[in-house]
């Protein structure tokens, strides 16, 4: 799901608290109740800033600097536009100026503050001491919102700073923090990143020296390995990957991986080179700084998995093909359904699960595959129809700004007038708004540690069925005795309809006064995410 796909029905109406400006202002109330879309509506640029248990007090410093300085630049009669802004989104329509008779964009970058603590929702919500004049704070609602936006929004860690462009409600960046460490006055922002067909060229070079051009790449998935000699854990997923990259590749699948060097020596990058089979983008630590930020990754090492057009396939590339070194499920896209063990575990990140916990048995896994077969074909058959409409819809967009170039005349979106009178409460929320990956145990260590350590259910009677929201750090349960197919049916429409009640994972608060809701489930389980180790020191800078 996008941002800007879930705006009108589920992020429009959002309740924002403006901070005071009684500095400059003395009559100013103490507050000012808004909603989202009034903040978008009057600024070009959106920055939310998603802290957690007030972390990020010198970021805020630096935010504050930069809004300040891009603010005071903004002509209030010049039109907020640009040429690439319009290559971008053609066919979206301009805020107006005072001049112009409508809207002026009196902040022309607005600031959001998100406490991603979901213990945070209470009494103590919407102060948050390092919060400047004139920015939002994201008011207490319902938790499901909050879910929803985050996910939309691509966040993973706290503190960070995801840019959103108001013209075409998408998200410009989640690498925020990383730029404003490097451009401290903005001067790229709001940090458009680069097209993939500019960066998925040039030349690639094997161990021995021989070298070949990217676009003479036949293989329909590529694997874009980071890591570098210095991090350990890329050297252990070197020597676990060889062995299933010459399987693959001697069964017929067609795929290349690319290694996108993190060495900070040409050396350290030859000597490397020369353990792998798969070629590497010749040594250019700009352009894997800039591939990173393409496609978000935060840390290394990682391993995506894209189609030969680039659009990612998995952001789990090493768990997929550790777990299917023959490639019968090329090219590894999102399954209908998951056994829950080691390399699965990471997946529980991504999205909401639900996970039928059983004993593990041959007969317990026929059985959990027997119940939630209906389901889960049923929301995969769902999934495959909205990635076709995304598919349909990017086609429609590339052909707009093709026109657009070439100097066209195409009707535009009314999806991007301010001045449009949606109502977000008579709209249905789509079901890509909650998303649902189905996943069920077997024998696997790692399902008892979660169902005892992580849910606190270790007495609890099998089966048992639960739905897990790690970026929500909460869960529910199914509270029928008997789990069958026309349960677990009930069970995910109650969840669609938001009837489930949720409760916080056991020792949320403590763990969220040291690394937020969302890393509860990343510290204690996916301890081999590439964005929890060997980051690089470009990645790491202040975490106040």
């Amino acid at each position: 799901m996008s941002f800007e796909e879930l705006y009108d029905s589920c992020f429009r109406n959002v309740s924002l608290i403006k901070v005071s400006k009684k500095d400059k202002e003395p009559d100013a109330p103490s507050s000012l109740l808004v909603t989202l879309n009034h903040v978008m509506a009057t600024s070009t640029n959106v920055v939310f800033f998603l802290t957690a248990q007030n972390r990020g007090a010198e970021l805020a410093l630096k935010l504050d600097h930069l809004v300040k300085k891009r603010n005071e630049k903004c002509d209030k009669d010049k039109p907020q536009s640009s040429p690439a802004r319009i290559r971008r989104f053609f066919g979206m329509k301009r805020k107006k100026s005072k001049k112009d008779g409508g809207l002026c964009n009196e902040e022309v970058t607005s600031v959001i503050l998100v406490d991603t603590d979901y213990q945070a929702d209470g009494e103590t919500a919407g102060t948050i001491p390092f919060a400047q004049p004139g920015w939002y704070i994201y008011a207490p609602q319902a938790a499901t919102t909050k879910s929803r936006l985050l996910r939309a929004l691509g966040f993973e860690f706290p503190p960070s700073l995801i840019v959103v462009d108001t013209l075409s409600k998408s998200v410009v960046t989640t690498q925020g923090r990383r730029y404003l460490a490097e451009d401290i006055d903005g001067n790229n922002f709001p940090w458009w990143p680069p097209h993939s067909n500019d960066l998925l060229k040039g030349t690639l070079v094997k161990r021995g020296g021989e070298k070949l051009e990217y676009s003479s790449l036949t293989e329909t998935a590529r694997g874009f390995l980071f890591g570098a000699q210095w991090c350990p854990p890329a050297r252990l997923w070197i020597k676990q990957l060889i062995p299933v990259y010459e399987s693959l590749r001697s069964n017929g699948k067609s795929i290349e991986l690319v290694f996108c060097s993190s060495d900070r020596t040409q050396d350290a990058f030859d000597q490397f080179l020369e353990q792998m089979p798969w070629p590497a983008f010749s040594y250019d630590t700009a352009k894997t700084l800039a591939l990173t930020r393409l496609w978000n990754v935060s840390g290394i090492p990682a391993l995506l998995l894209v189609d030969d057009k680039g659009t990612i396939l998995s952001r789990h590339g090493r768990s997929s093909l550790l777990s299917d070194p023959l490639g019968q499920l090329f090219p590894w896209g999102f399954q209908s359904m998951y056994e829950l063990n080691e390399l699965t575990m990471c997946r529980l990140r991504d999205e909401p699960s639900l996970i039928l916990f059983t004993e593990g048995s041959p007969e317990d896994m026929q059985f959990s595959l027997s119940i939630l077969d209906s389901v889960a074909r049923r929301l995969y058959e769902e999934r495959l129809q909205i990635e076709e409409k995304r598919a349909e819809e990017r086609e429609k967009r590339k052909e707009d700004r093709e026109n657009s170039e070439n100097g066209n005349s195409l009707s535009k979106s009314s999806s991007s007038d301010e001045c449009s009178s949606i109502d977000s409460s008579e709209m249905t929320i789509p079901p890509q708004a909650d998303p649902l990956q189905i996943l069920y145990t077997a024998e696997d260590p790692i399902c008892d540690h979660i169902l005892e350590k992580i849910l606190g259910l270790g007495d609890a009677p099998l089966p048992l069925l639960c739905i897990v929201d790690g970026l929500a750090g909460q869960f529910c349960i199914c509270d029928e005795p008997d789990v069958s197919e026309q349960v677990v049916g009930q069970f995910v429409e109650e969840y669609r309809r938001g009837k489930l009640k949720w409760i916080p994972l056991p020792g949320a608060r403590e763990q969220t006064s040291k690394n937020g809701t969302s890393t509860i489930l990343q510290h204690t389980l996916v301890s081999e995410s590439p964005s929890q180790n060997s980051l690089s020191d470009e990645t790491k800078t202040e975490s106040n």
